[in-house]
């Protein structure tokens, strides 16, 4: 078994830029609506619109202008284990090793990894918000997000299945 690796894929991260643009635009009728139409709205109905506005344009720029290239590897399944770059939490855990891997569940667009001590992964994570995210919100769970990567389920099922299969024996 050899290194297989995932890229981002273009058209996956064009359209995730387009749904953010689509939110901004949204908060911008709500802004539009809320300050010119209808004026009895409470502060907080005020505040969400804005924030929708400016996470929305803001997400779509960050993506066109930064997000990631289509020649960057997103994931990557090798014989020592498994390495993705699709979140901060991944990034920072580096390679998880598949000897301290427990259990692993691929269901649609998410890998969610289980592994034996969370601990050891959480040492390596020097951002403390990204450790606490880590060892709180997932609890010791590693999910990879598939929304960006270039991937075909069926290519990578094929890939997982003979590490998964000695995993269980």
């Amino acid at each position: 078994m050899e290194t297989k690796n995932f890229f981002y894929g273009k058209e996956k991260m064009n359209a995730l830029a387009i749904k953010f643009l689509l939110l901004g635009i949204a908060g911008l009728i709500g802004i539009y609506y809320i300050w010119f139409v209808e004026e009895r709205i409470y502060l907080i109905g005020r505040v969400v619109v804005v924030f929708l506005a400016l996470l929305g344009i803001g997400a779509f720029i960050y993506l066109k202008l930064f997000g990631k290239k289509p020649n960057e590897i997103a994931l990557s399944i090798s014989p020592q284990g498994i390495k993705s770059n699709t979140t901060p939490v991944l990034n920072a855990a580096d390679l998880i090793e598949w000897t301290d891997i427990t259990n692993v569940f691929y269901v649609g667009n998410t890998i969610d990894i289980e592994v034996i001590d969370p601990n050891k992964y959480a040492d390596r994570m020097k951002n403390f918000f990204v450790r606490d995210t880590y060892m709180k919100a997932m609890k010791g769970i590693f999910r990879i997000s598939l929304n960006e990567v270039n991937a075909p389920e069926k290519e990578l099922a094929e890939t997982l299945n003979p590490y998964l299969n000695k995993l269980n024996n």
